[in-house]
């Protein structure tokens, strides 16, 4: 959802926990109705380019 490439992946607990999920749409409005969280997710993105970059590049 966020990078529009398909994606997987295996988490583990240590705890008890509840999982949810939600649709894309739905997800973007949460981004929308939480600046906060919008801000850190492309915060997030950005840094991870960076390295990414710096790891192929050099």
């Amino acid at each position: 959802m966020v990078t529009e490439e398909p994606r997987a992946a295996t988490v583990r607990s240590v705890g008890i926990s509840e999982l949810y999920t939600f649709s894309k749409e739905n997800f973007l409005k949460a981004l929308n109705l939480y600046s906060g969280f919008r801000n850190a997710r492309q915060a997030s993105l950005k840094t991870l380019q960076i390295i990414l970059k710096r790891l192929f590049t050099e």
